[in-house]
């Protein structure tokens, strides 16, 4: 109940006039608030704050009117990414996965493979489309090994 009231407030500053003093962190802030399973990320691009919001959940993010603050329409939850990449993690060698991430700007689990042959990389297809995750996914290849010392 706090954090709902504090949103109220926070809301009700930034459509008055207090909206021009504040900082990006502060905007931003805002959405923090906000769950993983009731938005899907946020990112800054110059100076535009880009909000996703996901079909169906769009009356649990709160819209202001501002100019440097842009909604997308998105298919996926940070929560249902975030799943996805703890799904993967115990898998990374098997399917020769190098990196795992949340592409919040394209509201997609990146996974970049490391020298995958064919097998590994429909091995992985499969993996993901039997959990109905293969759209979630961009995946890409590199032959750089990143070493961690």
């Amino acid at each position: 109940m706090t954090a709902k009231f504090t949103l109220l407030i926070t809301l009700i500053m930034l459509s008055g006039l207090g909206i021009n003093a504040m900082g990006y962190e502060q905007k931003i802030d805002v959405f923090h608030e906000l769950q993983a399973d009731e938005y899907g990320g946020l990112y800054v691009e110059g100076n535009i704050i880009h909000v996703n919001i996901v079909t169906c959940k769009e009356n649990l993010v709160p819209r202001i009117d501002r100019p440097d603050i842009v909604y997308h329409e998105v298919d996926y939850t940070l929560a249902d990414l975030e799943k996805l990449k703890r799904e993967l993690q115990p898998l990374m060698g098997e399917f020769s996965i190098q990196e795992l991430g949340i592409d919040t700007k394209l509201n997609r689990l990146s996974i970049t493979l490391y020298k995958a042959d064919d097998d590994d990389r429909q091995r992985l297809d499969q993996w993901l489309n039997e959990r109905g995750a293969g759209s979630m996914c961009v995946v890409t290849e590199t032959e750089y090994e990143v070493v961690l010392q």
